[in-house]
């Protein structure tokens, strides 16, 4: 996000909060924060407060970006910080592998759950698994041009084993 964007939106009357960034790791988002409060002090020498993290879904391909587009993508997550897939098997899939979230309930008394109150926990249920067989190193399309041997059952045209060399 533009840092000029950013600090625009932030200085209108209403608002009181703006992403800076989207989708970033846990862990490099949480040592962001980490260093900008180290960094940033105020007249008294407190740490500056102004920066969060918040969960925000992120897609880990196995084997980088191959099969992408196979696999899916998310969108912007949905209002209650649930996942939003947009295509791909995750999309067509997304009930299946999206399992159910768990809550848990308690009376509170000053602040503090009330050891013997009412209280319900409802568990998380896991969403399914679905195992896809994807050759990951799929043939070398035949260039343009080049005769169609393939189709015609006379040879490999193009196929290589996974060191690089044409299979014989």
């Amino acid at each position: 996000m533009d840092y000029i964007e950013t600090l625009t939106r932030l200085r209108t009357k209403a608002s009181q909060f703006q992403y800076v960034a989207r989708q970033v790791p846990a862990a490099k988002a949480e040592k962001l924060v980490s260093d900008v409060r180290a960094l940033f002090k105020d007249d008294k020498g407190r740490p500056f407060t102004g920066l969060t993290t918040e969960r925000d879904p992120l897609r880990i391909y196995p084997d980088s970006d191959v099969a992408a587009n196979l696999l899916g993508f998310l969108g912007t997550p949905k209002n209650d910080g649930t996942a939003q897939a947009l295509a791909g098997l995750e999309n067509s899939f997304n009930k299946d592998l999206s399992g159910k979230d768990g809550e848990a309930r308690y009376e509170v008394g000053a602040g503090n759950q009330i050891p013997l109150g009412n209280n319900t926990v409802t568990p998380a249920v896991d969403g399914k698994d679905l195992t896809l067989t994807i050759d990951s190193e799929p043939a070398v399309l035949r260039p343009a041009g080049a005769p169609a041997d393939r189709a015609q059952g006379r040879g490999r045209l193009g196929h290589r084993d996974r060191a690089g060399h044409p299979d014989r």
